[in-house]
């Protein structure tokens, strides 16, 4: 809209505003899933808002995939390439940076632009879906923000904090976060890695994990990536990624059809991730047997409340009022989880770094102080 807007106003001043407030005003109010026609300064915009319980992918849109055109179908939620835009040189980081965001580690994104580190940022955040992230993130950090003095704090790192900025001032005043992603040009690069390197050098010798070790006399490492200190468990599906570097180099597969390929693979492990607790919370779930329940061949069955129980066998139809709370949730047993681990494991691929029972310890360990 800006883009649109931004010329026009330019040629026809503050009349053009006018009309466009216009237009908005007369849009209908907004529901979850739902698609829209909405008159902008002459064109119609077509929108598809995001689902409440799902995210937006190009497959399960209504707009048809084979003509999908980023400039007249708009998925609200979704920036048409920006994930595959904001890491298209840094891939591999990908991975270490989805496992981060799951444990709500500290990330500062140092970007060439505004644009760049805020489009990361809101991808990262996409790709835990369907786990929202409830951590402070901020697209673009600047030194006017009224917190810049608790997040520049050299005695304390903010946790569950994500923030983006493109002033090379804060490749020194975050030096001492764990973790930095850098992306952008190689000429902006040399001035965050300058500032970080000259900080980084007289700290702590583990800060450059991912980017290598720099050479002496050196004024910067032009590279793109992350620097951590966390010792990642998850390691990058070497097949997939072989698969989206083939699709960006042959050019077959248009911009935004790789980054949903992006999307739809991040969002998958992250369900995998959450098979193990969806399994364990299942059995916390009470099966609480009516004291009415009859045959079910002798009566009419009924409207099926949703904390419905099946006995065994299927012989006896048992269910809860609607007009009686629902039952608590047994507590949460650590051992039992664990358990549960080690009996069914969990995905090939979050495993490939590590034997199972090891990755099983690893991810227990997670739920077990989140729990606590």
């Amino acid at each position: 809209m800006a883009h649109m807007l931004g010329p026009l106003y330019f040629d026809l001043g503050a009349a053009i505003l006018e009309a466009a407030a216009h237009n908005v005003a007369a849009w209908p109010a907004p529901h979850a899933g739902a698609a829209y026609e909405l008159p902008f300064l002459g064109t119609a915009l077509a929108v598809e808002l995001p689902p409440r319980d799902a995210g937006q992918l190009l497959e399960t849109s209504g707009f048809p995939l084979a003509r999908f055109d980023p400039g007249e179908h708009i998925l609200a939620s979704v920036t048409c390439d920006g994930l595959l835009r904001s890491f298209r040189d840094a891939l591999d980081d990908l991975w270490p940076c989805w496992e981060l965001m799951l444990l709500a580690e500290p990330l500062v994104v140092l970007a060439d632009t505004p644009a760049r580190c805020s489009e990361a940022i809101v991808g990262l955040v996409d790709i835990i879906f369907p786990i929202t992230y409830c951590g402070d993130y901020r697209p673009y950090f600047t030194i006017q923000d009224p917190d810049f003095r608790a997040v520049v704090s050299k005695t304390h790192v903010p946790p569950n904090t994500v923030v983006g900025v493109s002033n090379p001032f804060f490749s020194e005043a975050l030096s001492h976060w764990p973790n930095k992603l850098f992306l952008g040009s190689s000429g902006r690069m040399a001035q965050m890695h300058g500032a970080s390197g000259s900080a980084a050098s007289s700290g702590g010798g583990d800060a450059a994990t991912a980017a290598g070790s720099r050479p002496a006399g050196a004024a910067a490492v032009i590279k793109q990536g992350l620097q951590t200190k966390h010792r990642c468990t998850v390691a990058k599906d070497r097949p997939f990624a072989e698969q989206l570097l083939t699709a960006l180099r042959t050019g077959r597969q248009p911009p935004w059809v790789v980054n949903n390929m992006l999307r739809r693979y991040f969002n998958d492990l992250t369900v995998q991730f959450l098979a193990p607790l969806n399994r364990y919370f299942s059995t916390l779930i009470p099966q609480v047997l009516s004291s009415t329940a009859i045959p079910t061949h002798a009566r009419a069955r009924p409207r099926q409340s949703p904390w419905s129980t099946a006995a065994p066998g299927g012989v006896l139809q048992t269910e809860l009022s609607w007009f009686v709370p629902p039952p608590n949730l047994r507590p949460w047993r650590t051992d039992d989880f664990m358990a549960s681990l080690a009996s069914f494991g969990i995905s090939p691929q979050l495993t490939s770094r590590h034997s199972t029972p090891v990755a099983a310890d690893v991810f227990a360990s997670v739920f077990s102080s989140s729990s606590g």
